[in-house]
């Protein structure tokens, strides 16, 4: 019954077209009308190479952005496919769990959206993620400039926005610390959060990436 309401409920307010963003199938939407079953079930961690980021002394990438985690990811964010926060979650999991037991760190956080963002979302997307991990972590850095996502911009441009884009809440006062974020490209927003941290006094500094 519940599933035929919630079915009843994305045809009527046209959600969705029913049609994969991956495959291109139709399905019928339980959830989300906006990727189906099969290609959800067939998201999975990926070995995926890694370059060296200044102040990041090791990251770890679960999985391809063109492997279908950067269309999930996408839709999380712009279109607020709320489900997806919990399949991403779910995805990780114990992957993410497992680096924290190598890493050890004294403290877990998480790249934040501006303000603004924030408002017109109703959101923080990794924030909601790691919440549904359901593991502790801190609040502790603010976006302090606007932009557009850096997905529209050049490696070299990146650099440029992002720089003295991040403040502290407060003093990490740790010596070592993990970073979640979803998607890591050209490893601008890693270098200058983590730069940031360095010079606050954090010695180590780890990152983990949903999609690289």
């Amino acid at each position: 019954m519940v599933k035929k309401a919630v079915e009843f409920l994305f045809d009527i307010c046209f959600l969705s077209e029913n049609l994969c963003s991956l495959c291109g199938k139709r399905f019928k939407p339980i959830i989300q009308g906006y990727v189906c079953d099969e290609c959800i079930k067939n998201l999975r961690r990926s070995e995926v190479s890694v370059k060296p980021v200044k102040y990041v002394k090791h990251y770890r990438i679960y999985g391809r952005y063109r492997e279908g985690w950067g269309e999930i990811i996408r839709l999380f964010k712009f279109k607020r496919v709320i489900p997806f926060a919990d399949v991403i979650a779910k995805k990780i999991k114990y992957d993410f769990e497992e680096y924290v037991d190598f890493v050890k760190p004294e403290v877990i956080t998480f790249v934040p959206v501006h303000l603004l963002r924030y408002w017109v979302r109703g959101m923080d997307h990794n924030e909601e993620i790691l919440k549904r991990v359901g593991i502790k972590f801190e609040d502790l850095l603010v976006r302090v400039r606007w932009r557009k996502p850096l997905v529209f911009f050049d490696k070299e441009k990146r650099k440029e926005i992002v720089k003295n884009s991040f403040s502290l809440k407060k003093n990490p006062d740790c010596g070592r610390i993990l970073v979640f974020d979803d998607v890591i490209t050209t490893g601008a927003t890693a270098r200058t959060v983590s730069e940031l941290l360095y010079y606050a006094g954090v010695k180590e500094i780890y990152w983990y990436f949903v999609a690289g």
